[in-house]
Parts: C-alpha cells; structure tokens; sequence
C-alpha cells in the first residue's frame, strides 16, 4: 500500500514537471527533413480516410526528438502503428511517434524539447521508410502543423502552464505571489496569455503585446515563438519602466486607458483567432457581457432557447409533430452550447 502511493505520488509529481516546464511553446521538429504526406490528405488506404497524421521521409536509424518537453504515456510496438511512442504534454496535448526502428525511452520518463527518443524505421503498416507524427488533442488527431509552424499550440491547449511559469519567476523581479492577480488580469486583456496573439494596427505581438521593435532589442531570438521569452521580456519591461515598477501598477493604468489592446468581442478573421478551430473560418468572440446577454431568455434567465414555430405537411397529412420533436432535441443542444460557450 505504501508502494502504491509512493509510485501515485511519484507519477503527479511527473506529470506536473510535464505540464509546466514542458508544452507551451512552439513544437520542435522531431527529425531534421521536409515535411511529407500532410494531415488530411484523403485516400482509402487509411481506415479513417483520411492520413491523421505528418510524415517525414527519412532513412531508417535517423535520430527522433522530442517535439516539446514532456511526459512518456506510451512506448511499445506492434499494430498499424508499428513501434511507436506517445509524450504527453499537459493541457490534453499529446505528440505520437510511429514508424520507430528503435525506442529508446520508457513510460513515465519526463523528457525535453529536441531530446532523443528513438530512431526512425519502417515498422507497422507503411511502403517506405519514414517517421510518422500525430498531434492529438484529448486523444483525437489534429493537425501537427499548426504547432510546428507557430498556429497556436501554446495559445490553445497550454495558457495554465503559461501562467503557472509567470508566477513560478515573481521572486525574479522582486514581487510577491499577491502581485501574481494583477498580472494574470493584465495579459489576460492584451492578449489573452496567448503566445501569437497580434494587434494588426499596432503592430504589438505576444502576451505582453510589445512592439516588435521593442522585442527584437532585448528579447532572446525567439521571441515570436516562445512563450517563456516572451513572459520574461514582459516581466522585465513593467519591472524597469519608470511609470510601471509592478503588476498591480501596470494594471491600474491599462484600466484607466481605452480602448485596450485585445479584442471585445466579434468575428475574429483566421489567422488571429484567439484559439485554433481548424475551420479556417471567422471565430465568432464574445464578452462576458455579451455571453450573459446570449445566455439568458430574456425576463427569465437561464439557458438560451430557440424557438421555431412549424407545421409540415405531406399530402394532406401533417406530420408536424415529428419534426417538432426533431427541433426541440435541436434547441436543448443548442442552448447548452451557448450556455457552455466561452468569453474572453
């Protein structure tokens, strides 16, 4: 019993290190090779129909890396995978590694961004060489791309560890835990603790929402990629502005301005969406005013309703019952969807 909890106790305190220093920023390329067959792409010799995954055509023994800091859930061989290895990376982010000639690393082993994992082979159901990588979000394939290429990975599935890592360096600049609100209220309106948000008038980018001039001055190279670089960046910049000094005073004046930087709600165009949605489509954001003037059924509260008067005829048969039983499942759906949904 003292075993099991021991081992209970080991494996949080794993997943926590996953979590927060591991994904959260930018994906690393696991191999060093162009991109291959990309996610989506149809054909019938996937079960799906289409390829849910991103190869990369290598020869067989190249070395494979860690697309990010995590925690190994899965490593063995065998089905259509063939040998192959999943890390989670918090957040309900996981990377997978299929196609391995060698595993080399283990269940519960917490790894870094650009560690070695294995080699590169041609096992399971494949035609050639090559390494197979699959990005899955609560267990289901999503496109790898958009955290390879600066889509969103950070700003979508790993805001917690952002803020877990702002408030891990307070100490750094002087500041107590209590000035750790007054941030998380400042970023949360520049930019939402996402790692690409931009401003496309003023040019400002990242959670702090800087100017790129100012960035590419004092920031490391990778200042439009990682979201830590940018956090220390912003941290140092309210610590030695002469009219800032703290969080909370930073925050005092942002409120005092207007408008402010981030969005107020809206259709956000693709590319500056606040979350990836995949669609390539307008992402419809609200409030939390708007959300409450959406949520509630005017005079009442409560969840949305949709009403639909209808009558349906087939002959001189009305068969308007049945379809009205079809909207009313419909409007249930609907309400819980608005009154789940999210606000910035």
């Amino acid at each position: 019993m003292i075993s099991s909890l021991k081992n209970k106790i080991v494996d949080a305190a794993a997943d926590a290190l996953a979590a927060t220093e591991g994904g959260g920023g930018q994906w690393a390329k696991p191999v060093n090779a162009p991109f291959g067959t990309r996610f989506g792409v149809a054909g019938k010799m996937w079960s799906s129909g289409h390829h849910t995954g991103l190869d990369f055509p290598v020869p067989i023994g190249t070395r494979i890396n860690a697309v990010d800091n995590g925690k190994v859930t899965y490593a063995a061989g065998g089905g259509p995978y063939g040998n192959h290895v999943e890390i989670s990376h918090g957040g309900g982010l996981s990377s997978l590694y299929a196609r391995m000639s060698r595993i080399l690393t283990s269940v519960g082993q917490v790894v870094k961004q650009g560690q070695e994992i294995g080699k590169s082979g041609d096992t399971g159901n494949v035609t050639g060489p090559h390494l197979y990588l699959e990005a899955r979000v609560g267990g289901k394939p999503v496109d790898p791309m958009k955290y390879l290429t600066g889509g969103g990975g950070f700003a979508a599935n790993a805001t917690g560890a952002a803020q877990t890592y702002a408030k891990s360096i307070l100490g750094n600049y002087g500041w107590g835990p209590g000035q750790f609100g007054p941030l998380k209220s400042l970023w949360n309106g520049e930019s939402g603790w996402h790692w690409n948000a931009k401003n496309p008038s003023s040019g400002a980018y990242g959670i702090p929402q800087a100017l790129p001039a100012e960035k590419m001055a004092s920031a490391g190279s990778d200042w439009k990629t990682n979201a830590k670089t940018q956090i220390r960046w912003g941290m140092d910049y309210i610590k030695h502005r002469s009219d800032y000094g703290s969080p909370a005073v930073a925050y005092s004046k942002w409120l005092s301005r207007s408008p402010h930087w981030y969005d107020d709600g809206g259709m956000i165009p693709p590319g500056l969406s606040l979350v990836a949605n995949g669609t390539g489509s307008p992402e419809p954001v609200f409030t939390g005013s708007q959300w409450a003037d959406i949520r509630s059924a005017k005079g009442g509260g409560g969840p949305t309703n949709v009403v639909v008067e209808n009558h349906v005829w087939i002959g001189d048969r009305e068969i308007t019952d049945i379809v009205d039983h079809c909207i009313t499942v419909r409007d249930a759906d609907t309400g819980r969807a608005l009154d789940a949904g999210r606000w910035v």
